[in-house]
């Protein structure tokens, strides 16, 4: 018989911890020796796409939010569900049904529990009281996993873990299938505009709001912006106070927008924070030079590339928006290959 794997994450949209789901759930070598279920904390764009490739899911109710009361109803929920289904492998993900299900799959007698670091909450811009408890709570998850993946070096390193707990996790980068992007004609509007796109959703993580303020000062950019969030109207009113209206353009969300990559002069990551970046190895693969904000695992995945440039300030997006576009390159890094990322993976489940 197929031993059973439960993957889960607390919410179902669509981003990089979700497509790291999906990778897996989806994988031949994944779905056909294991007895797969997704189980989410919310409805969304991930279950549907799992549901369309006829993997089983389960929908449980995780609420993202403080509520002491609520947080306790959904615990016992989710310990209810592992208990029933008494999966030989737990694969959480994300950091809140990570916390609840290492210690739910450990009053279960779960054999394997392991979690996936896609980010720490604590990294994230937030009162230094609660920076704490969340580093805290962090390594409580490591704890009571049995292994923990970390997708870049820069994850174990701003844990900032007893040694006992560091040697618990391992880091396995998120892996990107080698795939040939269309060549699409670049966007006009004359030899001297300059398109940058920035692929994310409209939050206060990703920060386009800090491009946004500096681009009065930069001439003969146009900014597009891919993705959808809680900030779209802060977004619009800014856009609207700038006068940017005709520099500016929201696209919402867009399905398979990595394959629009290549009509773009420039990719551009303002993000906060960020555990590793995926978006920007599809953008390096589409062939775009990057623009990153120094943070979380980018670093790693730009060191020694010509065609990547990190900055820490925004003042310093002045010059790097306006200097010369860097011609054509094939990039290609072992680092971040697909397969050895679901070999890694599966080393970890045996």
């Amino acid at each position: 018989m197929k031993q059973k794997l439960l993957l889960g994450i607390t919410k179902s949209n669509w981003g990089g911890a979700q497509k790291a789901v999906y990778d897996l759930a989806t994988h031949p070598r994944i779905y056909n020796n294991y007895d797969v279920t997704v189980m989410s904390g919310s409805e969304g764009e991930l279950i549907k796409k799992l549901q369309d490739k006829n993997i089983k899911t389960k929908v449980v109710n995780i609420k993202n939010n403080l509520n002491i009361f609520q947080a306790i109803g959904n615990f016992y929920e989710l310990y209810k569900y592992i208990k029933k289904e008494k999966p030989d492998i737990i694969h959480l993900h994300s950091s809140k049904i990570s916390l609840f299900g290492a210690i739910a799959s450990r009053l279960a007698g779960i054999t394997l529990i392991v979690f996936t670091a896609h980010a720490w909450p604590h990294n994230e811009d937030r009162n230094i009281f609660v920076k704490l408890l969340l580093r805290l709570l962090s390594i409580i998850t490591v704890l009571f996993a049995h292994r923990t993946i970390a997708v870049s070096d820069n994850l174990i390193k701003t844990l900032k873990a007893p040694n006992f707990i560091k040697k618990k996790i391992t880091l396995v980068y998120n892996g990107i299938k080698n795939e040939v992007y269309k060549k699409l004609p670049k966007l006009s509007g004359g030899s001297k505009i300059k398109h940058i796109v920035s692929l994310g959703e409209l939050n206060d993580n990703k920060h386009h709001a800090s491009v946004l303020k500096i681009l009065p000062q930069i001439k003969n950019i146009h900014y597009h912006i891919i993705g959808e969030g809680t900030h779209r109207s802060k977004l619009e009113e800014l856009i609207k106070d700038k006068k940017l209206g005709k520099r500016v353009t929201l696209y919402g969300h867009i399905n398979n927008a990595k394959d629009l990559l290549s009509q773009y002069d420039v990719f551009l990551l303002p993000s906060k924070t960020e555990a590793l970046g995926y978006v920007v190895l599809e953008a390096l693969q589409a062939g775009l030079p990057v623009i990153a904000r120094a943070v979380g695992g980018v670093p790693e995945i730009l060191k020694g590339l010509s065609y990547g440039k990190l900055y820490k300030y925004d003042t310093d997006l002045i010059d790097l928006l306006s200097a010369e576009v860097h011609k054509e390159f094939k990039w290609k890094d072992s680092r971040f290959d697909f397969e050895k990322m679901i070999e890694k993976t599966l080393y970890l489940y045996k």
